[in-house]
């Protein structure tokens, strides 16, 4: 049986979604040929994930299981590291505990593995906790499965590397070998990591995009997608995608300083009211300000006409401005529908 592809799945507290993504897991391998190596890296988890994880024995003979436990919670980038560093096979596909892959998305991805890419995008449905109900059924809209052989390109219909993590699926090897101490990002390494392998394969390059949903995604409450700070409750403050986009437009511009074609495709320059409806959401859950973290704001937003007219005042003037701004929310919709503005 063809060995292609290891799925790895970092997890920590998912004894709510966690028994359920595994089952799916074991169910739709048993129903392929291929061998796949599945990798779990426990985060030092105390709710009941841990002990499911080592009971685990539900995979049928074509998936080798490894399961990696944590002496204590060493952070969500720990985990996806130790994921690349000890996955055996030529593409690595990481996946959030509580995301399920589909059966037809899985065949679709060996297939297209096939012909041997740099990197695959695949689409994705998104649930929402909060409501249990899919409020998107294409991350990607209605765009076309196509191949990329050329980073600007790719850049200017994709935007760049996937921000959701269970839509990645990328050559492994290279990225072990060239593993930098030295990363720029804080919470997002696993993207700075596929950045450079495009990078040192442009000559010889090729990205996959999969229009066809292969992963359904839970967009969670309260999970690793957080980013902000604990409370005095050790509860994570969560300051929506604030510290996500601030880090990937300074990643961006630090690979590509030379290349504004492809700088100025970053989605955060696709969608007009993106930066304010950032940084408004972000004021008005908390988000602490000071000066550094202003003029870190506006060293990678002094592009934005709307940075420096509402993004500023936000930032400096007290919370209760962000929230009476939240209030016109209604405003930027009816906009966007007006003159087709997208969000992508």
């Amino acid at each position: 049986m063809r060995s292609t592809l290891t799925i790895g799945i970092p997890v920590y507290n998912e004894n709510k979604y966690i028994r359920k993504t595994m089952e799916n897991l074991a169910k739709i391998i048993s129903k392929i040929d291929n061998q796949i190596e599945i990798i779990v890296v426990d985060n030092y988890s105390t709710d009941g994930t841990r002990e499911y994880l080592k009971s685990l024995d539900i995979f049928p003979e074509n998936a080798s299981l490894r399961l990696i436990l944590n002496s204590k919670n060493e952070g969500f980038n720990f985990s996806v590291d130790n994921i690349i560093n000890q996955a055996k096979n030529d593409y690595l596909w990481i996946i959030g505990g509580h995301d399920q892959i589909n059966l037809e998305g899985l065949k679709i991805v060996l297939k297209s593995l096939e012909a041997k890419p740099t990197y695959l995008i695949g689409n994705a449905r998104i649930r929402d906790e909060t409501s249990n109900s899919i409020i998107n059924e294409s991350l990607w809209g209605d765009l076309e499965s196509q191949d990329f052989i050329a980073l600007d390109s790719f850049f200017s219909i994709l935007g760049g590397p996937c921000q959701a993590l269970s839509c990645n699926i990328f050559a492994v090897k290279e990225v072990q070998q060239s593993n930098n101490p030295n990363q720029l990002t804080k919470n997002w390494i696993f993207l700075e990591r596929i950045l450079d392998l495009l990078i040192a394969n442009e000559d010889n390059l090729l990205i996959k995009f999969v229009d066809i949903p292969i992963v359904e995604m839970l967009i969670e409450t309260h999970g690793w997608q957080s980013t902000g700070d604990l409370n005095k409750d050790g509860v994570v403050t969560e300051y929506g995608a604030f510290f996500t986009v601030l880090e990937l437009t300074e990643l961006v511009y630090v690979k590509f300083r030379n290349r504004r074609e492809i700088i100025h495709s970053y989605p955060i320059w696709r969608d007009f009211f993106a930066i304010p409806r950032i940084l408004i959401i972000a004021k008005s859950k908390g988000l602490p300000v000071d000066l550094s973290l202003v003029f870190r704001a506006a060293k990678a937003y002094k592009r934005s006409i709307l940075f420096w007219i509402i993004g500023i005042p936000v930032l400096i003037f007290p919370i209760s401005f962000a929230k009476n701004l939240l209030k016109l929310k209604f405003l930027v919709h009816k906009t966007r529908k007006l003159f087709g503005i997208k969000t992508f």
